[in-house]
């Protein structure tokens, strides 16, 4: 199910990446994390006991790499620069770690802990970027508290894994694996989703300034500027204020436009 999802969903973001607007970035990460974490499905269900450590490895970094393909995502989008450096040491870092963890020191238990910690550590880089950056609508809201949900299981998670003396294989059936795997799928579902609703919102915002604003100046047009007069007017009779419009009219402005050309007119 939740590979059936993250397939939907990365169609959908690469669509939105063909057809929306250039301005809009970060949809190409966006739309890759949705297949990161599909394949990392297909490498889970590996037959085999080698092929099955080599398929869980591949697939908790698969995971781990979705995660971060979010996380590069938003910063993308809200045209942040990316370090990539402190993306990359520390994926391989972690990467090297699961290794001797699953063939020379085999522990299923540490495997589950740094992949957690791991995830918790992405996620927690990505709460505070999109709080730091300002956007407080919908979408960005949805987001931040889909990854502080996910970011709560993952914690108790990691405390389960190095409290409990038992550790359950992946593929065991329990109530502690269940919800763990519940909150993944979610999360994987509702992250994309927000990323879909912060790009359609980021089109309308565009498309809002387009219907409102002169393409040349930047200013207000006829249209927004009576909207703006309606409104304060309507409000100046709601609280009984009176209401006043200042007009300014610059005498033969045309000489302008005529001698110096449109362009130095808008300027002045």
């Amino acid at each position: 199910m939740g590979g059936f999802m993250a397939l939907v969903m990365g169609l959908v973001l690469g669509f939105m990446r063909r057809y929306y607007p250039p301005s809009i970035l970060g949809l190409g990460y966006w739309a890759l994390a949705p297949a990161a974490w599909l394949i990392a499905t297909v490498f889970f269900a590996a037959p085999g006991p080698w092929l099955q450590e080599m398929g869980r490895w591949l697939g908790n970094g698969l995971i781990l790499l979705g995660f971060i393909l979010f996380h590069v995502g938003c910063r993308r989008f809200f045209e942040r620069p990316v370090q990539w450096r402190r993306i990359v040491v520390p994926f391989a870092l972690v990467m090297l770690s699961l290794a001797w963890f699953a063939g020379p020191e085999p522990s299923y238990r540490m495997r589950v802990a740094i992949v957690t910690a791991a995830i918790a550590v992405t996620h927690t880089s990505t709460l505070v970027f999109l709080w730091q950056s300002g956007n407080r609508n919908f979408p960005v809201r949805m987001v931040q508290a889909t990854l502080a949900l996910h970011l709560c299981v993952l914690l108790v998670r990691l405390q389960t894994v190095l409290s409990v003396p038992e550790v359950g294989d992946l593929m065991e059936a329990s109530t502690v694996q269940t919800y763990y795997l519940g909150a993944y799928v979610l999360a994987v579902l509702l992250l994309s989703i927000g990323a879909v609703l912060m790009a359609t919102d980021r089109v309308r915002t565009e498309l809002e300034h387009m219907a409102t604003h002169d393409a040349l100046t930047g200013t207000l047009n006829r249209r927004a500027i009576l909207e703006c007069c309606a409104d304060e007017h309507e409000r100046s009779l709601r609280y009984k204020q009176p209401f006043a419009l200042m007009m300014i009219d610059l005498d033969h402005f045309k000489t302008i436009n005529d001698t110096h050309g449109h362009q130095h007119g808008d300027r002045v």
